[in-house]
């Protein structure tokens, strides 16, 4: 049963529907679960369209490929600057690296990669598409 939803979401014919309670704290780790166990990760995707500038692109979502994220997020923290909380759809990031900004055409340096849990930040070497960091 759990093989015949997964496969569905990640073609996108069911849409499921859950409902918690963040305030009383019910059900967000059955949530969170539920995600990890029926949402298809970046990697089973295939591939993705996208814009660089004005060309259309289409890339696959494995490690391997050419680095591609989107930036969702961005919070100004007073201690730490500005933080961009950001997907990895291709590729691999890696931290104090150089990439480039299609949406503003030029060069943007990424600093140190953490992964947020709560109000905790967990320093990283490197993100990758597809692989969920423990």
């Amino acid at each position: 049963m759990v093989f015949g939803l997964k496969r569905e979401i990640a073609a996108d014919a069911l849409f499921p529907m859950m409902f918690c309670s963040a305030s009383h704290n019910i059900a967000g780790h059955a949530l969170l679960e539920t995600f990890v166990d029926l949402l298809p990760g970046a990697d089973v995707r295939g591939s993705i369209k996208g814009k660089a500038g004005a060309k259309d692109v289409e890339f696959e979502c494995k490690d391997v490929a050419f680095p591609s994220a989107l930036i969702f997020k961005t919070i100004s923290d007073p201690f730490s600057g500005q933080i961009s909380l950001f997907r990895v759809f291709s590729g691999t990031i890696k931290s104090d690296t150089v990439y480039w900004n299609t949406k503003r055409d030029h060069e943007e340096r990424v600093g140190k990669l953490q992964m947020v849990q709560g109000k905790q930040l967990t320093h990283v070497p490197e993100l990758r598409a597809g692989i969920s960091v423990q």
